[in-house]
């Protein structure tokens, strides 16, 4: 094990005997290892969901910082794996500052899809921005990969009650992105998709890097099933991948 590693690992310990935060920060230049980054609007005291996140990432052995929205440059990027971007940002806040970030982006920020932002649907927000709605059943796509669906195709239970999910519109998302997941029936709203680096946003530009969209809302990260887990992990590797 990497003296990084050996150092995240014995800080993480420490955080959970003590129960103060688990932040493992190496700072601007991490070295051979990087990070992740996961950004929030309060990263001294995350909500549940954002706790429960921050765990499961810090469980990849790979060092992760919460980032404060408000102080965050695009600098902070540098040397990342991946961005995890939480709902709680501002969003107007972040505007643009990661479209031309080179690592993977995984958010749930819905507003962060328009064209202005990270522009991974054809919309300018001019009509509103209120794209969730009350759910529990999300539609796998059966010919999704096989790796980001794990198995599962049709109607699974995405959370364990009733509770927001946020989407992509249905005729805004890219027809050449690929969906995972919809809000129900198939053809419906895009729960889960993403563009690959390389692929045209909405707005025409190649992506700087993947871009995973996973519809959670705030505070929903606890609600979801197994089987929601399952996808979001398979999420969190495939964005992760160089």
């Amino acid at each position: 094990m990497s003296r990084l590693l050996w150092i995240a690992a014995l800080v993480w310990a420490c955080a959970c005997q003590s129960g103060i935060p688990t932040v493992v920060d190496p700072g601007p230049d991490p070295g051979a290892t990087q990070r992740i980054v996961f950004l929030v609007d309060h990263p001294d005291t995350p909500n549940p969901s954002e706790r429960m996140i921050r765990d499961r990432l810090v469980s990849l052995g790979i060092p992760i910082a919460l980032i404060d929205d408000n102080a965050f440059v695009p600098s902070d990027t540098t040397g990342c794996r991946m961005v995890v971007m939480s709902k709680t940002v501002e969003d107007s806040l972040m505007a643009n500052k990661l479209k031309e970030c080179p690592c993977g982006i995984l958010f749930w920020e819905e507003n962060q899809q328009m064209l202005r932002m990270l522009a991974t649907m054809n919309n300018d927000g001019s009509d509103g921005a209120f794209w969730h709605k009350p759910g529990q059943n999300v539609w796998v796509r059966p010919e999704a990969p096989a790796e980001l669906r794990d198995g599962l195709s049709g109607t699974i239970a995405f959370y364990d009650r009733l509770a927001e999910i946020s989407y992509g519109k249905r005729l805004e998302v890219p027809a050449h992105a690929t969906v995972v997941a919809e809000l129900g029936v198939p053809g419906d709203h895009k729960v889960i998709y993403f563009l690959d680096r390389g692929e045209a946003l909405a707005d025409g530009t190649p992506a700087a890097g993947k871009r995973f969209y996973f519809g959670l809302h705030r505070d929903t990260f606890l609600f979801l099933t197994p089987e929601a887990l399952r996808l979001f992990d398979a999420a969190v590797q495939w964005t992760l991948q160089e």
